[in-house]
Order: structure tokens, then sequence, then C-alpha cells
């Protein structure tokens, strides 16, 4: 087995909990804005029956690789973009 396959298993380990984040994202920052510890929110979302990860630690890691996903999404969604698929030619090069 190759490292890069290695590699990509242990991060596939983490995507149970990733998906769990992303599924009950809007529940959790909830509660975190209401002031609830991210231990609570986990002890809450494995009591439910959801993935969170063996250790705090991994469900933590989790919620800051897929809080980064979003942020980054939001941004490049926020950002002007100049697509030109109206068939204005004005932009294009003559050369």
């Amino acid at each position: 087995m190759s490292f890069i396959d290695k590699a990509n298993g242990f991060r596939k380990r983490r995507a149970p909990v990733q998906e769990t984040i992303q599924e009950r994202w809007l529940d959790i920052e909830g509660a975190i804005a209401r002031g609830v510890p991210r231990a609570a929110i986990r002890r809450a979302l494995a009591a439910e029956g959801y993935a969170v990860g063996k250790h705090q630690s991994s469900f933590n890691t989790a919620y800051r690789t897929v809080r980064a996903e979003k942020a980054a999404q939001s941004a490049s969604e926020a950002s002007p973009h100049f697509d030109n698929d109206l068939g204005d030619n004005r932009f294009k090069s003559d050369f």
C-alpha cells in the first residue's frame, strides 16, 4: 500500500464525524451560539446515535474542518465572479 493510500485511509476515518457535523450544522452552531460546550454537543449527538469519534479531540478536529470548509465556501460565494456566459465578447482578446 502506498503512502498516499494510507494517508487517504486516515482521512476517511474522520469522514463519518464530519458528515454528522455537516448534517447537524445549524443545530450545532445554534447550541454554540447559546454557550453550550462542544463536549456537551458531542455527548448529545452520541446519545442520538450519531458518529462523533472516539475522543473529544476527534470531534473538535472534524468541527474545525467543517467550519473552515463552510467559511471558504461562503467567501467564494461572496467574491465577485466575472463569468462571460452571456456571449459578451468585450473582454476577449483579438490576438
